[in-house]
């Protein structure tokens, strides 16, 4: 397709919508797991908050064509005009919210204690499909394409606060 898909009106396992150059951003808490709810329920829940919904209003203000939140975490789609501007946009800005905003926001909640987290970011481009999968009720999108699968794999070889791209988004 030209322009990006209407993704509410994809029907279940038969109606499938490929893209043609797609940048995807995710962001992903780091050391996230070491959180426990046990002992730090408020902070932890205060922290997801944040970080998650901190680093979507930021990643909003490029004009995503899609964002999906999952957990600690979240990714975003850009496509058609300056998506990889808006993309690299978003990762960097990303990055320093991350690291000027976020991380002295946790410091203010966690008193004396230092919870070393932060966004890692990555970033990847290129071919994708998207289409649902499920039943009626239960179902949700899935993005079958290296943009998508690329990010998650660069976000996860970040450090805090680093932004890591593919080969292709750095061309």
């Amino acid at each position: 397709v030209g322009d990006f898909p209407d993704v509410d009106k994809l029907r279940i396992g038969t109606d499938w919508a490929r893209l043609q150059d797609v940048v995807a951003v995710v962001a992903d808490m780091k050391d996230s797991t070491k959180l426990g709810l046990k002992r730090y329920v408020n902070s932890t829940i205060h922290l997801y908050e944040v970080a998650t919904g901190g680093g979507v209003k930021v990643a909003s203000r490029f004009g995503p064509d899609f964002v999906d939140i999952q957990g600690d975490g979240f990714f975003c789609l850009f496509h058609g005009q300056n998506a990889y501007r808006r993309g690299m946009a978003t990762a960097m800005s990303l990055a320093y919210f991350s690291e000027h905003i976020m991380e002295p926001a946790i410091m203010k909640f966690t008193d004396s204690e230092r919870i070393l987290t932060g966004l890692k970011i990555g970033v990847a481009a290129g071919r994708l499909a998207v289409g649902r999968i499920g039943v009626r009720g239960v179902n949700e999108l899935i993005w079958p394409g290296k943009p998508v699968n690329w990010a998650f794999k660069c976000s996860g070889a970040a450090a805090r606060h680093q932004v890591i791209v593919t080969e292709r988004v750095f061309s």
